[in-house]
């Protein structure tokens, strides 16, 4: 053989090899079917088709076989990219290329009727051909059994429960609580325990040790399916005293009200401080515990002293612990505060000398009923006057020994009186302060009234206080030794009408004139008399 004979011989053998080899390739796409191959009769299951040995395999046909009577087709799923038809075939198609092994579409059946129990049927995939977009490639087909097999047991019950070998009473299976009551003596059980389904399994069940009080116990029966039911039993073991329970040891406080003041209450703050006026001598105070079955006790509760008074509230839980809390109560010792409406209810409540008075509206009468009681209790009584800035305009200071004989004190004061023309006149319109009370009389003895001059008078200015006398139409000096002290002066009366202050020197005119004609006669009677004596000698 020639080289050109062999040449030729060589160019044959390699074409034939490789179309030989290219069918080779062609034919390696064989399929395989996975997925569940036993169900339970009506269930609907899935199966998965996948492909292997393939090259950039973009679409696959195959015809689809399978029992309609037993199985009834339900859905199909792509898988990897791949979109499915299903019909009496198969048909995928993907825009990517796959190779190597790959799932291309899941079929999802349902089993009718007429597939039960003990039964198998097959489902395949025949004439199956791949396509990498230019050349069909042939593979093979596959299958997969499957098979209606009877159902796991569901049947998680027990059929008995047993405690030392004898039956717990009133036992059901559809009861999953119990509780039985065994003396101190009794420190440990056996729990036992059947199932009503033979391939059901048990556990919790075997030797307990027991503590005082509750023991709870479970037993849990897992049915073959995996479902579980838990069954509890409480063992409650008596203590030495033969009690089922232990005795409440709760001792805290619930609520704690002092009626008319205001407390933050907190059953973890055991100390309370609270300051009352002198006129409180009681509280109402309320309290209550949070257990039922504790003890609560409120010591020191009767009349309140002055300064300092511990009230105790004593919360005694049912195992005999104490917890107490403290109520700090300070009664101030200083004289009450009040108006006159209420000052008959503050009298015989208070322990002080003193009740301050504030007028606050058109009430200024110290009545006949007020002053009896202030006398009767040996209290005495101030009361106040202020303006809007709350900056004290006059006051009065009655003694109450000193309430003889006066049924009713008008306390109001004005500044400027109806009698002032006439004053103006006999003051020879002399600067001051004119005072004009509303109370016209007596006053209780040495009775003080406090006045505001700031506004027209400095500290330490010494001033003459004169007694308008309307009878005999003249202005009377009462005092002139009146002196300016932080704005005020006081005033040390046993009468009332109408006053005035001031630096003024006033002479009183009318009265000084018969003076001085008395005198201008009793001088004249005197020479006349000194005259006839001399003529006579």
């Amino acid at each position: 053989m020639n080289y050109k004979m062999k040449k030729i011989l060589y160019l044959i053998i390699t074409f034939i090899s490789f179309m030989f080899i290219s069918e080779v390739e062609a034919s390696g796409l064989s399929t395989s079917i996975s997925g569940t191959k036993t169900i339970y009769a009506g269930n609907q299951f899935t199966i998965t088709l996948n492909a292997t040995g393939g090259t950039n395999i973009m679409g696959i046909t195959a015809k689809l076989n399978y029992d309609t009577s037993k199985l009834q087709f339900v859905s199909a799923a792509g898988k990897n990219g791949f979109t499915p038809t299903v019909a009496a075939n198969v048909v995928v198609d993907n825009t990517v290329g796959k190779s190597g092994t790959f799932s291309f579409v899941s079929l999802t059946f349902k089993a009718t009727s007429t597939f039960t129990v003990g039964q198998t049927t097959t489902i395949s995939i025949s004439n199956v051909n791949g396509s990498d977009g230019e050349k069909d490639i042939p593979g093979t087909g596959s299958s997969i059994n499957i098979s209606v097999v009877t159902p796991k047991s569901g049947d998680n019950n027990l059929s008995n429960l047993m405690i030392n070998g004898n039956n717990i009473a009133g036992f059901s299976a559809s009861k999953t609580s119990y509780s039985m009551i065994v003396d101190n003596s009794v420190t440990a059980i056996n729990l036992s325990a059947f199932a009503s389904h033979s391939k059901a399994t048990i556990s919790g069940t075997g030797t307990k040790t027991l503590k005082v009080y509750n023991n709870n116990f479970n037993v849990t029966v897992r049915a073959e399916n995996g479902t579980s039911k838990t069954y509890t039993i409480n063992i409650i073991r008596k203590d030495e005293k033969g009690r089922t329970v232990p005795m409440a040891t709760n001792n805290n406080l619930k609520k704690l009200v002092i009626e008319g003041f205001d407390i933050t209450f907190d059953p973890k703050i055991l100390v309370y401080e609270l300051n009352v006026d002198n006129n409180i001598s009681n509280l109402n105070i309320n309290a209550e515990a949070e257990d039922d079955k504790a003890n609560l006790k409120i010591n020191n509760i009767d009349e309140l002293k002055v300064n300092l008074n511990m009230i105790t509230i004593e919360v005694k839980a049912e195992n005999g612990d104490i917890k107490t809390y403290t109520i700090k109560v300070n009664r101030s010792a200083e004289g009450p505060v009040t108006t006159l409406d209420e000052i008959l209810d503050i009298i015989p409540k208070t322990t002080s000398k003193v009740i301050n008075v504030i007028i606050d509206d058109e009430n200024t009468n110290l009545t006949d009923a007020i002053l009896k009681e202030l006398k009767i209790n040996n209290i005495n009584v101030i009361v106040n006057k202020y303006d809007n800035n709350n900056k004290m305009i006059y006051s009065w200071n009655i003694i109450s020994k000193n309430i003889n004989n006066i049924d009713n004190i008008n306390t109001y004061i004005t500044f400027d009186p109806n009698k002032r023309t006439k004053i103006d006149e006999l003051t020879n319109y002399a600067e001051g302060v004119y005072l004009n009370f509303l109370h016209d009389g007596a006053l209780p003895k040495d009775t003080k009234i406090t006045i505001y001059v700031g506004d027209k008078y400095k500290d330490n200015s010494v001033l003459k206080l004169y007694y308008y006398n309307e009878k005999d139409n003249n202005m009377e000096l009462i005092s002139d030794e009146v002196t300016v002290k932080s704005g005020y002066v006081e005033l040390n009366l046993n009468h009332s009408s109408d006053y005035f202050l001031s630096k003024a020197v006033i002479n009183d005119s009318n009265n000084s004139l018969p003076w001085v004609i008395v005198v201008f006669e009793g001088l004249i009677i005197a020479a006349s008399l000194i005259y006839i004596y001399i003529r006579k000698i």
